[in-house]
């Protein structure tokens, strides 16, 4: 998502009509609808090695669970996935923006139009050590 603010001037999230970038700066999605618009695209995606420094070893990842899911794609660890900025949809991660919390409603949704061929895994935030205003 580092390309992505850096196309944005640092605006963060993007609002319809805006792209998703790649690492090569071309555009690869275009969103098209959002009920929520908040979503964070400053925080990393948690890891095993997070986990383990939290007292927690083995809890479940978001980097583990798309390595997992991008494993027929050709990813071999989640130290890959840790690597990629995330997108988290409907994420509104305390002390990294100044948006409300709980600002997406049962029934929203985001749309986005698909401009390259692209395979996207999804997890879904397993964090449920502390109260993420503590990170």
């Amino acid at each position: 998502m580092a390309y992505t603010r850096y196309h944005l001037n640092g605006t963060a999230p993007p609002a319809i009509g805006d792209h998703l970038v790649t690492n090569k700066s071309e555009p690869i999605f275009k969103l098209t609808h959002d009920d929520c618009h908040t979503h964070d695209m400053t925080f990393m995606a948690c890891n095993p090695a997070f986990y383990a420094e939290k007292g927690v070893p083995g809890h479940r990842s978001c980097a583990q669970n798309i390595a997992e899911a991008m494993k027929p794609w050709g990813m071999r660890s989640y130290l890959e996935a840790a690597s990629v900025d995330p997108f988290n949809v409907f994420q509104n991660t305390p002390d990294m923006t100044l948006k409300d919390l709980g600002c997406s409603r049962a029934g929203d949704f985001v749309e986005f139009e698909v401009l390259k061929d692209a395979v996207v895994a999804v997890s879904s935030c397993p964090y449920d050590v502390v109260s993420a205003v503590s990170l």
